[in-house]
């Protein structure tokens, strides 16, 4: 199908090019770009103005759009603190932006829901992230260069530019060392995070929406009594046969524990940066901060978070727990 897709559209494009001096201006959009080489041979006078900062702020709202067209719309700081936690956060290399699609229906509805997740179900992505066996935490945090970015050839499909040029990914930070860019790829915003992360939830259990509403109230009720139970009955469903070849990885079982937290919409750091080293997961809620580290088949991993003072990032919160999590091969 999608050699069919491609061919049509070289068709399309070089249609385009033997009407050309009928053409005075042509402007083409689309989710994902493919190389140029294959698809735009006959078309080769076009310009790339994904990453260019002249053109960086035309898909989406700006904070002073927002707030000069819909400011009389928003009752309060605190919603607008909302609002933009929600669905700002598309970066182009420049400015921030708002998804017009959520801003309209937000201010119809006025309820913080995933609006523009929902006009799509991206089954093709969770089916790419599995084959690559994508470690689902870097999602918080991955890194690649313009011209990966920049790339879409169908048989090999990258994870990042995937994510990036289909809007579930964007640029958070921006790197030059010598002549190459190199930019900081994350979500864009508290929607995505959480929709991706039920739509992962989804893949691995049916019934993913029951085991969420555990998790959530282990956490919101402070029950961690609870936890080794939960974790129990959530790796006891998974089919051995899925992941014989990754199951010795903490990665993956990592990667499991992540999309659950992040799907109950708790504040979620994976990969947490600390002056002595990276901290598995973190979940910071209510002045409390959960640290977790995952081992397979080794040593009490609270070691790890005690020797390394893991805590000390987290000092200025009411209580701090340490938590590790041991898994039997």
């Amino acid at each position: 199908m999608g050699s069919q897709i491609r061919d049509f559209l070289k068709g399309f494009y070089q249609t385009i090019k033997t009407v050309d001096k009928y053409l005075k201006f042509v402007f083409i959009t689309g989710i994902s770009k493919f190389a140029k080489v294959s698809l735009f041979s006959g078309l080769n006078q076009l310009r790339d103005i994904s990453l260019s900062k002249e053109y960086s702020t035309i898909c989406g709202y700006t904070q002073q759009e927002l707030q000069s067209t819909f400011g009389h719309l928003i009752l309060s700081q605190d919603e607008l603190h909302k609002i933009q936690e929600w669905y700002n956060g598309y970066s182009w290399n420049t400015d921030k932006l708002y998804n017009p699609f959520d801003i309209l229906l937000y201010l119809q509805e006025r309820q913080f829901l995933p609006y523009w997740f929902e006009t799509g179900t991206p089954s093709f992505l969770i089916k790419i992230l599995q084959q690559k066996q994508f470690y689902i935490p870097q999602l918080e945090k991955t890194y690649s260069t313009e011209q990966l970015l920049s790339l879409f050839d169908i048989e090999k499909i990258l994870p990042e530019a995937l994510l990036f040029q289909s809007g579930y990914l964007t640029i958070k930070d921006t790197t030059i060392y010598e002549d190459i860019t190199e930019f900081e790829l994350s979500y864009p915003n508290k929607e995505v995070k959480i929709a991706l992360n039920t739509l992962l939830a989804n893949h691995f259990y049916s019934q993913s929406h029951l085991l969420i509403k555990r998790f959530k109230h282990i956490f919101y009720s402070s029950q961690l009594e609870h936890l080794p139970t939960f974790l129990n009955n959530l790796f006891a469903q998974i089919p051995f046969q899925w992941y014989t070849h990754t199951s010795q990885y903490e990665a993956f079982y990592c990667s499991i524990f992540y999309v659950f937290l992040v799907s109950t919409g708790l504040n979620v750091i994976a990969e947490d940066t600390s002056s002595t080293g990276n901290i598995d997961l973190t979940v910071l809620h209510q002045n409390t901060a959960y640290i977790f580290e995952f081992k397979v088949d080794k040593a009490n991993p609270i070691d790890q978070i005690l020797s390394k003072q893991y805590f000390n990032k987290y000092l200025n919160f009411e209580k701090i727990f340490a938590i590790g999590i041991v898994i039997d091969s």
